[in-house]
């Protein structure tokens, strides 16, 4: 299944934090955290609507103005974060060997 990416959408890591910027203009979209938050992947939902973000928390945002949408706790710090096909869940991993499956 391919995923769909806004087009128009680049996320970078700079001294200011993570955020969230239209690719062709650079113009400043949302921010998803600050200099000093730890951001270990983001994926996006299989319609591109959505973005998952593993930190220390998980954090579902909306991919077009990085409103968060819902926040998921279960892990000290979720590693990698993974979308089911149909978009309805989340699977969240961790480096101390803990796995949850979310309905997202």
């Amino acid at each position: 299944m391919q995923r769909k990416i806004p087009e128009d959408f680049a996320l970078l890591t700079q001294e200011a934090g993570y955020r969230g910027e239209d690719a062709e203009t650079g113009q400043k979209l949302f921010a998803l955290g600050a200099a000093n938050a730890r951001i270990w992947t983001v994926a996006w939902s299989p319609n591109g609507e959505r973005l998952a973000v593993a930190s220390y928390t998980t954090q579902v945002r909306d991919a077009h103005d990085g409103k968060e949408l819902l926040t998921l706790r279960a892990h000290r710090v979720a590693s990698t974060v993974v979308w089911s096909p149909n978009g309805k869940q989340l699977a969240t991993g961790s480096e101390c060997n803990e796995a949850n499956v979310w309905d997202a």
